[in-house]
Order: structure tokens, then C-alpha cells, then sequence
């Protein structure tokens, strides 16, 4: 029990003067730091050569969504210290492990065989909705060919999808992945990290998994950090697109990023660090769906299977000789399909893979359909994997990032960090010889991707 040394009117006087020189002292400290604040310089003076990189997958982040309203913070961010690119494009079908392989093997579609989450096996008239067995994958991925030939840098893999470790992740020497991967935590990696909760359907929140890439640069200071945060993808999937859900969605996910950059400064590492914002694939809200199977059987064309990619779907036929004319005209005539092409003709969409994994046709929806998988018609408000899904996120933050005169050209209207495409739009698999230039290793021929002239 405590008594007053003074009680009474005196001590109450005291009281009041000591709350009015507090409030003068704070009000003074306030005034002081936001001088400050406007005298300090927008970042820091960035190191002449980056120690690290770290590659951030946005999952199904649209490129309209960087942009204030949504992920404001860090599109102001990239456009007045980095370099943000006005337009950039994921491969077809514009999936998670189609994206994800193309961006980390440096390879489009067609290359590496991955053509969308899942593929269909005709020798074993098998459809997988979603591979993972890396041996249908046809190239290493920058994971594989750091452990060949820079076996002493440390590489992480932390996913917060669970479908990309087992098929990705080979060559990284640490891994954070959803318990649903199959891939267990170490319990050293565990205690460091926590052990992690997951959507229902298996996949990380953002908050966990930015918490373990943040503890593994503290700890083991990996060169090259791959970081899929998955819950934009997930909200999209279970809301749609353009509504509350979302929007909130992209601005708990621009505080997680902006918390991130702190950690980074906090730990020392935001001056030598280089960063790569990227995104998979988009998202549409879809209301329609479409039936190939039941519009080619009516036709009188025989199906032999339909594997579906959201908006988009491989179609193979019993009898391609006698009745691809027909199905083309068939499928062509529905106001739900925005494209329908034979195999013959995919070279210009890089889907011009053997029948085996592309089909006989291919058809993309419109944004509001979906290809309807199975006996299920619309199995998420929210989808992806056509051609209306194929614009994402593509930025560059950190040492040495710098619009190259001459090469790039400022989008209209925009900051001047902000490029407008060149000869070509910059497209997902630009990023894996991207970044081993700038590593000083080889690009292996066998990359279809080009090196964007961003970095020194």
C-alpha cells in the first residue's frame, strides 16, 4: 500500500504544471521530427554493389493493383527510387505453377513443359489438377543452377503457397513451407520461425511468411532469397476482384511490405539489398462458365479430354484429323471465348508444346468465364489462366537500379522511373537471366527469357 508524501491542493498544482511541461517537451519533439522528417532524404544512399537479392512473388497480383488505393506505398516507392515497369506479362495458362516455373527457370511455357497448375498425362490418361513431380518440369531453375555453380552462396525458398516447394525448391539450401507441401521444417527451422498456420485449403498467411524470410536474412543472411506471399490469391479467389475484400486485402498487404523494408533497415540491410517485385499471374471475378465437352459432343465431334486452366482449357480430340476444322468453328462461335487456336498456330502465345502436353486446340475465356473443370461449374468467385489474366507486377528496387537512357522510355504521364515497353513487353521469364546476369553468371542458352537492362 502506497500513501501520498503530499496530498492535497499543492500536489494537485504540481501535477498540472509537470502534464504542461510534458506536453511542451513532446510538442517540441514533434515539431523537431518532423523537421526532420522533411529534411531527410527519400531513401538511403543505396551501396554500390548489392550483397543479396531477394525476389518477391505478389501471387495474382494485377499490375493496376500497384498503384494508390491498393499497394500505394510501394508503387510510389518503385516509381521515385527503383524502377517500375508500366507493363509486363506472365506466361499461358497464367496459373501459379506455370508462372512460378517460368520465372524461376528463366523459360516460357512451351520450354518447360508446365503449361498451367496441372497437365494431362495421355499415356496414363491421367489428369494431374496440380504437378508435382518435378520431373515433368524440362529445366533446372535458378535454385539448381546457383547450387551447380555457386555452391557456396546461400539460397531460401519460402512459399507461402504449398504446391511450389516440392516442384521449385530443389537446390535451395533452407525452405519454409506449408505443413499441406509434404515438405517437413526442420525443428531448428521451426524454433526459428514459428510454426506456421495455414488457410484451409493449405496455404501461409503473409504476416508468417515475410516473419520467416526476415528471420532467415537475420540468421543465415541468404544471397538469394525466393518469397511467394499467397494471400492476395486466396482472397481473390474466395471474393473476386474490384470489392471491399480485396482492396483491403491489397492495402494489409502493402503494410506487411512496408513493415518489411523496415525490418531490412533495422537489421542493416536495406542499403546492399536488392529487391524484385513480381506477381504470377492476375485475377478476374467470373459470373459465366463454359462447357467445351458438351458444346463439341452436340457438334458431333468426339472428345477425348478437356483439361482445364481456369479461363483457358487443352482440348484433345479422339479424331483431330477429321473433326479439328469443326471444333475450331465451334468453340470460335461461343461469345464466352475469346480465342481458339490448333496447336499449329500457338508459337506466337509460346503454348507450342507436343500434343502430349498442349492438346489438339486451346481456348481462352473472356475475364467473366471460367472453363468448366469437371462436373463443377464456377468453383471460385474469383479466377485466372487466360490471356485476360496476363498482366502482372514487374519492379526493381535497391543498389545500381536505374532506367538505362536510350533503352528505356517513360510511360506517359508517369514518374520518371516508370517504363514504358520497349521492342517488347517484358514477360516473366526475363527474370531468371535478369538476375544471373547481374550475378556475373552464365545465361544457359536454353533460356528463352532476355536480361532487362535495369541493373549495372
Amino acid at each position: 500500500m502506497y500513501a501520498r508524501s503530499n496530498p492535497g491542493r499543492p500536489r494537485r498544482r504540481r501535477d498540472i504544471l509537470a502534464a504542461c511541461l510534458l506536453a511542451a517537451c513532446a510538442a517540441a519533439a514533434l515539431l523537431s521530427g518532423v523537421a526532420a522528417r522533411e529534411e531527410a532524404p527519400e531513401g538511403p544512399g543505396y551501396a554500390e554493389k548489392a550483397a543479396r537479392t531477394v525476389l518477391i512473388s505478389l501471387d495474382s497480383c494485377k499490375a493496376g493493383e500497384l498503384a494508390p488505393g491498393g499497394i500505394g506505398r510501394l508503387a510510389r516507392l518503385l516509381a521515385e527510387r527503383g524502377v517500375l515497369f508500366a507493363e509486363a506479362r506472365t506466361c499461358l495458362a497464367a496459373e501459379t505453377m506455370s508462372g512460378h516455373t517460368s520465372m524461376l527457370t528463366g523459360c516460357t511455357s512451351a520450354t518447360t513443359g508446365i503449361l498451367g497448375n496441372g497437365l494431362y498425362d495421355p499415356l496414363r490418361g491421367e489428369d494431374i489438377a496440380v504437378v508435382q513431380d518435378s520431373g515433368y518440369r524440362n529445366h533446372a531453375t535458378i535454385f539448381e543452377i546457383l547450387e551447380g555453380g555457386r555452391p557456396e552462396l546461400q539460397s531460401a525458398f519460402v512459399s507461402g503457397k504449398w504446391r511450389l516447394p516440392r516442384f521449385l525448391a530443389q537446390g535451395a539450401d533452407d525452405v519454409v513451407a506449408s505443413p499441406s507441401s509434404g515438405l517437413p521444417m526442420t525443428p531448428e527451422l521451426v524454433a526459428r520461425v514459428g510454426r506456421p498456420w495455414r488457410h484451409f485449403e493449405g496455404d501461409l498467411p503473409d504476416a508468417y511468411t515475410l516473419r520467416a524470410a526476415t528471420e532467415l536474412l537475420r540468421r543465415e543472411a541468404p544471397f538469394f532469397s525466393f518469397v511467394n506471399l499467397a494471400w492476395l490469391d486466396r482472397i481473390g479467389h474466395d471474393s473476386g476482384v474490384d470489392n471491399h475484400n480485396r482492396r483491403r486485402a491489397l492495402r494489409q498487404l502493402d503494410d506487411l511490405l512496408e513493415l518489411f523494408l523496415r525490418d531490412l533497415r533495422r537489421l542493416g540491410m536495406e542499403r546492399d539489398t536488392l529487391l524484385v517485385f513480381t506477381s504470377d499471374h492476375g485475377m478476374d471475378s467470373v459470373s459465366r462458365y463454359l462447357n467445351p465437352r458438351r458444346i463439341l459432343e452436340e457438334a458431333g465431334v468426339a472428345v477425348r479430354h478437356v483439361h482445364a486452366e481456369g479461363h483457358c482449357a487443352f482440348v484433345y480430340l479422339e479424331n483431330p484429323a477429321a473433326d479439328l476444322r469443326r471444333a475450331l468453328e465451334r468453340l470460335g462461335a461461343e461469345d464466352t471465348v475469346e480465342v481458339v487456336l490448333p496447336r499449329e498456330e500457338l508459337g506466337p502465345l509460346d503454348l507450342d508444346a507436343p500434343r502430349e502436353r498442349a492438346g489438339d486446340l486451346f481456348l481462352s475465356c473472356r475475364a467473366d468465364t471460367v472453363v468448366r473443370f469437371k462436373n463443377l461449374s464456377l468453383i471460385y468467385p474469383g479466377m485466372h489462366g487466360g490471356l485476360s489474366s496476363q498482366e502482372i507486377v514487374l519492379g526493381f528496387l535497391g543498389p545500381g537500379v536505374e532506367p538505362r537512357p536510350g533503352i528505356h522510355e517513360r510511360a506517359p504521364g508517369t514518374p520518371a522511373r516508370v517504363l514504358a515497353p520497349a521492342a517488347r513487353v517484358p514477360g516473366i521469364e526475363d527474370l531468371a537471366p535478369t538476375l544471373l546476369a547481374w550475378w556475373g553468371m552464365e545465361v544457359p542458352e536454353w533460356m528463352d527469357g532476355e536480361v532487362l537492362d535495369v541493373l549495372p
